[in-house]
């Protein structure tokens, strides 16, 4: 679920209110405060809002990489995001609808555990994703190159023939029937793309063509985005700006079209949905956060920061593992959220009951009083509360 992301202290809307029990620090950063020197003191991460099969590896993965709860919190989350995909909305207004993928970005020093929390929480996904390309190399593959040897063979006989055709009519077929094989080699083609669930350090053409070749759904994760933020800074961009543009409408599935230097056929996205879960240093964290062109544009109120206050931890002896019954009902959340989100043909919506619905009216309705008064500093962050809520 999204929630709110920045907020004036003290000024928070009212509705939704979260709740006020507080998920105890587990793995607690070493100088017990978990914030700066002059700052409020962080809340712990609201473990108890998630899934308890997930909330309860979050805690395991804290106390075994001895990390704050937040930094397993994002994680956890992130991946419950990506499983879900676009298999799942609410309708959100009457001709709206708000699906599951939030955009995470966290930070944590170097050798402060965010690698170790981040594969803990990756691995039923990418051994889920693993499968899938096996058996896509096994049973599926091996039948599409064939077909495509045969129809390029057939192709390369019927041009012969044309060459020797004679007259307007026998021409005038051999073009038809040439034109049938070579639309079913696009066809081919099209399917000769190797499933995929996660990027990382792509560019944004390149990013448009592989949520074009998987269903528009993707999640780009990394432990250690410095890639995916010089990205977006513009590193790929001869224009010598920022690079977000597949990234806005993928998040809200607007439409897009992306154009290719090297191909003449333009990659047209007609719902195109894609999670984040982005780990990096601080450093980089604030460089994304300064570059006013990003927030201008809508990505960095589109995202939902942590910092995780995550530091250098000492060994402890005789520490246990993360108990098998609790990473298997993990994984079995995973795995089932993948099959019937992810893989589905179609999304799923949800109804809100009235009073739900209600509550998210006034939630929005009083943002917008308030964006136009104390909030006008900050109204294009304050403008995505309702939809992260």
């Amino acid at each position: 679920m999204k929630t709110e992301r920045i907020y004036k202290p003290g000024t928070r809307p009212a509705d939704p209110q979260p709740r006020t029990d507080e998920e105890p620090h587990s793995g607690q950063s070493r100088n017990g405060t978990g914030h700066a020197s002059g700052e409020p003191e962080a809340k712990p991460f609201p473990l108890h809002c998630l899934p308890e099969s997930v909330g309860g590896m979050a805690r395991a993965i804290a106390d075994t990489e001895r990390t704050p709860a937040s930094l397993a919190g994002v994680c956890t989350l992130g991946f419950l995001s990506a499983a879900i995909g676009k298999g799942l909305d609410v309708q959100s207004g009457p001709d709206r609808r708000t699906r599951g993928n939030v955009y995470l970005l966290a930070s944590a020093e170097s050798g402060s555990g965010k690698s170790e929390s981040f594969r803990h929480a990756a691995k039923p996904f990418n051994e889920f994703e693993g499968d899938l390309l096996e058996a896509w190399r096994a049973s599926t593959l091996p039948g599409l190159a064939a077909e495509k040897d045969v129809l390029e063979a057939e192709i390369g006989k019927l041009k012969k023939e044309a060459s020797n055709a004679e007259g307007a009519g026998e021409r005038g077929e051999i073009k038809a029937r040439l034109e049938a094989k070579k639309a079913a080699l696009a066809d081919v083609e099209a399917q000769l793309h190797a499933p995929a669930f996660t990027v990382e350090d792509v560019t944004t053409e390149k990013l448009a063509a592989l949520l074009a070749a998987n269903g528009e759904t993707l999640a780009s994760v990394s432990p250690d985005a410095g890639a995916i933020v010089n990205n977006l800074l513009g590193r790929y961009s001869k224009l010598d700006r920022t690079d977000e543009s597949v990234y806005l409408k993928a998040y809200s599935g607007d439409f897009l079209r992306v154009d290719r230097q090297k191909n003449p056929e333009p990659v047209l996205l007609k719902s195109p949905c894609l999670a984040a879960l982005w780990l990096t240093q601080p450093d980089k964290l604030e460089t994304l956060l300064g570059e006013k062109e990003l927030t201008d544009g809508g990505l960095i109120p589109r995202l939902l920061v942590c910092h995780t206050n995550a530091d250098a931890r000492e060994i402890v002896e005789g520490a246990t593992g993360i108990p098998a019954e609790v990473s298997a009902a993990y994984r079995r959340t995973i795995r089932d959220l993948l099959k019937a989100y992810r893989l589905a043909d179609e999304p799923r919506t949800i109804q809100p009951s009235p009073d739900a619905l209600a509550l998210l009216n006034r939630h929005f309705n009083a943002i917008v009083a308030r964006r136009r008064e104390e909030l006008r500093d900050v109204t294009s962050y304050a403008a995505r509360w309702n939809e992260q809520a």
